[in-house]
């Protein structure tokens, strides 16, 4: 919940206007591209969360929602492209290796560990074009 300065609870209408400002005082506003609203960064704050393996109970209870199901239901699409990126990840690794494989100068060189995964970022741009 967002409040004002005098510690009363904010609209999501004055969140939105303030959050405006703070985007265009940071650079982030782009002609042309919609608006970045409180909505989409509580569910950007909820995807992450999911993504990043925290348990959907505890994801639940950060988000406010009354259960479990609630969590599920919203982010059910988010929790399916995860595991499918992860089915993908692992059928790569199986048919690749673990690493990735660069070229330089006529040397392959195998990129290992952290530098070799997948970014596993979600996207507030595939939100916005919904």
């Amino acid at each position: 919940m967002a409040v004002t300065g005098a510690g009363t609870p904010m609209d999501h209408r004055a969140a939105g206007r303030r959050l405006d400002r703070v985007v265009k005082a940071a650079g982030l506003d782009v002609a042309g591209e919609t608006r970045i609203t409180p909505h989409q960064l509580r569910y950007t704050f909820g995807s992450l969360l999911l993504e990043a393996m925290v348990p959907v109970s505890r994801v639940s209870r950060l988000m406010g929602h009354a259960n479990e199901a609630i969590t599920l239901g919203v982010y059910a699409h988010e929790i399916e492209r995860h595991e499918n990126a992860e089915r993908t990840r692992e059928s790569m690794r199986t048919a690749f290796g673990s690493g990735t494989f660069l070229e330089r100068s006529g040397e392959k060189t195998q990129v290992t560990g952290a530098e070799a995964e997948l970014p596993k970022v979600a996207s507030l741009r595939a939100f916005r074009e919904r």
